[in-house]
């Protein structure tokens, strides 16, 4: 009856503005979740920053009875950890913007889809009733599917594997989820004792070496194979990344499209460690990091 399809109506239009605002308030949440993480690894890094000036101020004094020379050598170590604190905070804002861009072109335009497709299903009840429950049958689906979206770019922010199992497993994760996506096959070994733990802000850094690795493969390589290496002892975790892509001259100087490659190095110059990148047309690309491991850092 008329009137049992005006209380369909009605509880339809009750659905889909609790849905937005529930899609609106997630937003906000991963916003806000990814505004605290950015501040906390800034704050680590304040925080080693100011203990490294401490340490410093104190060395300048005890060389000003010895060497001007080894006064000015330590001004340089404090205007290069300098230089890196910059470069992290670009880092930051750039992914601001990557995150701000997949959120427009993603969940933003999908919202406004089902918007489109709700108010269609509206004209329908005037029309054509008989079709309106395929239509919100449709809508259903797409809804569920740009809620997989949304997870995924949760996921991407701040992988859950990375806080509840560590970096073997979030990188084990990631690396399969980019096989499938990407259907580029990605080969992971693991040397050395893979149950150990990192503080938050290693683990992190390490992480996204990785992903950028992967993401600058999948973006520009047109590799069809991939290994990753992750050695770990005592004293360092190396990682070798290699693809047997269409490589790239190493020594041009990077272009604005090459953030990737700065991003890493950024990371790797964060955990006072070295990034290697060999390449050449043709030839594919092997990227090898390593980062020492101090006492303080496992978990």
């Amino acid at each position: 009856s008329e009137e049992d399809m005006r209380k369909a109506y009605e509880e339809v239009s009750a659905l889909q503005v609790k849905v937005a605002l529930l899609r609106e308030r997630e937003n906000q949440l991963k916003a806000k979740r990814h505004e605290l993480e950015l501040s906390h690894l800034s704050m680590v890094k304040t925080v080693e920053k100011a203990e490294k000036l401490v340490t410093q101020v104190g060395v300048a004094m005890s060389y000003l009875t010895s060497s001007l020379q080894n006064i000015w050598e330590e001004i340089e170590k404090l205007q290069q950890q300098q230089q890196v604190g910059f470069a992290i905070i670009r880092a930051q804002e750039e992914e601001r913007r990557r995150i701000a861009r997949g959120i427009h072109d993603g969940p933003a335009q999908s919202l406004a889809n089902v918007v489109l497709r709700a108010e269609y299903c509206e004209q329908l009840l005037d029309k054509k009733p008989e079709l309106v429950k395929e239509e919100l049958r449709g809508l259903k689906e797409f809804a569920r599917a740009n809620l997989e979206d949304i997870r995924k770019i949760i996921f991407d922010l701040r992988p859950m594997d990375l806080d509840d199992l560590g970096l073997i497993p979030a990188v084990q994760r990631y690396a399969m989820d980019f096989e499938i996506k990407h259907q580029i096959p990605v080969e992971v070994s693991v040397i050395g004792d893979d149950t150990g733990r990192y503080n938050s802000p290693m683990e992190v850094a390490l992480f996204r070496i990785i992903q950028e690795a992967l993401t600058n493969i999948h973006k520009h390589s047109q590799a069809s194979q991939v290994r990753l290496i992750i050695e770990i002892s005592p004293l360092n975790i190396s990682i070798m990344i290699n693809d047997n892509g269409v490589g790239f001259n190493v020594k041009e100087p990077l272009n604005d499209e090459c953030f990737g490659l700065r991003g890493m190095r950024e990371w790797a110059a964060f955990l006072r460690g070295t990034i290697k990148i060999k390449s050449s047309p043709g030839a594919g690309t092997t990227i090898n990091v390593r980062i020492p491991v101090e006492e303080e850092v496992r978990g």
